[in-house]
């Protein structure tokens, strides 16, 4: 999704929603749905994004186009399986 929407997203970005993901499918129910999870995530990613930008002074086409972990706002319990 965000590589057709020219977005990239930063390293730690990437580690974040990947963990993101591994804790979301582990806890999963009856009501869970791979589709809707990511769309989700792809939309707040974009909006949170769009809100920091905005506040940079003249951004560069890098900024513009870099998803960064600042950027993913869900919080992440890694002791939550265990």
């Amino acid at each position: 999704m965000c590589k057709n929407n020219d977005y990239i997203l930063d390293e730690e970005a990437k580690e974040k929603i990947h963990l993101y993901f591994e804790l979301q499918t582990s806890a999963k129910d009856e009501n869970f749905a791979n589709g809707r999870l990511v769309r989700n995530l792809y939309d707040d990613l974009v909006m949170n994004h769009a809100r920091r930008v905005i506040n940079t002074a003249n951004p560069d086409r890098a900024e513009l186009s870099t998803i960064k972990a600042e950027d993913f706002t869900f919080t992440i319990d890694e002791n939550e399986n265990s």
